[in-house]
Order: structure tokens, then C-alpha cells, then sequence
């Protein structure tokens, strides 16, 4: 994960990665459902970075698009 690479944890309390997201058939994506992480906050705290719009297309406003990461 990304965020191990440059110690991300510190910096974001919940982290949904692919196992919390919902994939929608007709379109063959993974989407992530906010709505999980609005138990104790709104959706102006909650921030996506994501390197694939369409997995954040339902909030774009929450969305910080990223370009493609492999690793080392």
C-alpha cells in the first residue's frame, strides 16, 4: 500500500482499501462508499486519494486523484 511507503498512516485515521469497497458489476469497478465512514463525520473530513476517478466518481469533491503506483 501506498500510504506504507511514506509513512501516510500518520497523516489519515481510516484507510479503505480495496476489501471495503463495493464492486459494481455493470461497469467492472470497485467503488468506495462513504457513507461507511459517516458514523462520526461528515463527508467535508473525509478525503479519497485514488489513482482511479471512477472508485471515487459518486464524491469528486472528496477526491485527490493520483497518478499510478507500483513500487519499488
Amino acid at each position: 500500500m501506498i500510504l506504507d511507503t511514506f509513512q501516510g498512516k500518520a497523516y489519515f485515521d481510516h484507510v479503505l482499501s480495496r476489501k471495503q469497497c463495493l464492486f459494481v458489476k455493470e461497469h467492472q469497478v470497485y467503488v468506495k462508499d462513504l457513507n461507511i465512514l459517516l458514523a462520526d463525520r461528515t463527508l467535508a473530513d473525509i478525503v479519497i486519494v485514488d489513482n482511479k476517478i471512477e472508485s471515487y466518481a459518486s464524491n469528486l469533491e472528496n477526491g485527490i486523484p493520483i497518478t499510478d503506483y507500483v513500487g519499488q
